[in-house]
């Protein structure tokens, strides 16, 4: 391997650092050269299609719809299994709609008329999520009083704990590693209900680099946890360990009714 290679995420910025981590990982066991590529969530994704990145945490919706495009040469090798029981040991995620601790929000179906902040609209856990719950309940268009667009989940989260939003619908995992990762970070929410589980946001890589770089990546990645300094590696962001996935992986979420534009 000659030319530098780049990681990124596509995901919460709580996963850049797990991404510069896994690339040192990588550079100290196959000799490789990788380095982190940071920047605004359009410059990273312009650096995927560019290929001026290889490998990134991305959405398994953003993989899915991308994958119907040209442009879009990657494919997913790994993805995290995290500690908690509820993740049943196995590569899937959860939306987790929070409140603030003091609302009188008790359920899901109590927030009608509420204010939903939500990251993005490609957003699988932030947004589409919650609109495959509304359409599989029946709720009304108008069920939310107002929909606001905060950029990040990071955001939604301090939007519903200052009282600029009255809920949002959050990625479990990141939820997750913020309690790992800063647990003296502590917000006056509470969850009323989860939404799913659907397929783990995926570790994708380039399609274009050689099949033997790919197989030897995806083996270090999936085997991580075999060794000490591993586990601790992945318990840094409360993940057991990274499984080998495909993209058989995502047909749940291909299947699934979701209209997404360009």
């Amino acid at each position: 391997m000659t030319d530098p290679l780049h990681i990124t995420s596509c995901l919460a910025e709580v996963t850049d650092g797990l991404c510069q981590r896994l690339a040192q990982r990588l550079n100290a066991a196959l000799g490789s050269d990788i380095h982190f590529l940071g920047g605004s969530w359009p410059e990273r994704e312009a650096a995927l299609e560019q290929q001026t990145a290889q490998l990134a945490l991305v959405c398994g919706l953003l993989h899915v719809f991308k994958g119907q495009q040209p442009s879009w040469a990657f494919e997913p090798i790994v993805a995290p299994v995290m500690y908690p029981a509820r993740y049943g040991n196995q590569p899937v995620y959860f939306a987790d709609v929070v409140v603030h601790q003091d609302s009188p929000y008790q359920t899901l179906d109590d927030l009608a008329g509420s204010r939903w902040a939500y990251n993005e609209p490609a957003s699988f856990s932030g947004h589409h999520m919650m609109l495959l719950w509304l359409a599989q309940t029946g709720k009304p268009a108008d069920f939310f009083r107002q929909r606001l667009q905060s950029g990040a989940h990071s955001r939604s989260l301090l939007m519903v704990a200052e009282g600029a939003a009255d809920c949002a619908a959050i990625d479990s995992t990141v939820l997750d590693m913020e309690a790992v990762r800063q647990p003296e970070r502590k917000r006056p929410l509470r969850t009323i209900g989860s939404l799913g589980p659907y397929p783990m946001p995926p570790l994708v890589i380039s399609r274009r680099l050689p099949e033997a770089t790919c197989r030897a990546m995806q083996q270090q990645f999936a085997t991580l946890h075999e060794d000490e300094a591993g586990r601790t590696l992945l318990a840094e962001w409360g993940i057991a360990r990274l499984t080998a996935v495909s993209e058989t992986t995502y047909d749940p979420i291909r299947q699934l009714p979701i209209n997404m534009t360009p």
